[in-house]
């Protein structure tokens, strides 16, 4: 459940992925410029909506136009946009895989739970194998009596009794 809310999350941020981009340059801007610094000369731009909006260098506004180390005449907010929706969907993806799986092995689960004996299954394989053995063990003693009897009349069969004559 938690992976389907962050999917809607994340398809939720579409409207404000601008805002959330614009937040995140303002902190590195405020505190740490190195990290914009090494974005900007990483994607080729400089500024944030404008080359002079919130640019690094601070020297003056227009640093990365006259700068001949920068020389950067593209606002960077369109690269970035591009590259939080690259990722975002990637992420989204890896999330519907996720719960993909999640869903075969619930499926999964619920094929084999719906193979287990009940209650009464079992009860009744119990009574069937223990009424088998006691079957068995009557017809054991039913067989061992039948051939005592028979090695007893075994000499007697066909015989006449001499002696009472």
């Amino acid at each position: 459940m938690d992976m389907v809310l962050m999917g809607f999350d994340i398809l939720s941020f579409n409207r404000t992925v601008d805002d959330i981009l614009d937040m995140a340059w303002q902190k590195a801007y405020d505190n740490n410029p190195q990290i914009l610094q090494d974005l900007e000369i990483s994607l080729g731009c400089c500024g944030y909506l404008s080359v002079g909006d919130r640019a690094i260098p601070k020297m003056s506004k227009y640093a990365c136009r006259e700068s001949p180390a920068f020389g950067y005449n593209v606002p960077c907010q369109k690269q970035l946009r591009q590259s939080y929706l690259r990722h975002q969907n990637a992420i989204l993806g890896f999330v519907t895989g996720i719960q993909f799986v999640q869903f075969l092995a619930l499926a999964s689960t619920v094929a084999l739970w719906s193979q287990l004996p009940s209650e009464h299954q079992i009860e009744g394989q119990y009574r069937e194998e223990h009424s088998r053995r006691l079957l068995q063990g009557l017809r054991d003693e039913d067989q061992a009596q039948r051939t005592e009897s028979r090695d007893e009349n075994r000499g007697r069969y066909g015989t006449t009794d001499v002696q009472r004559r």
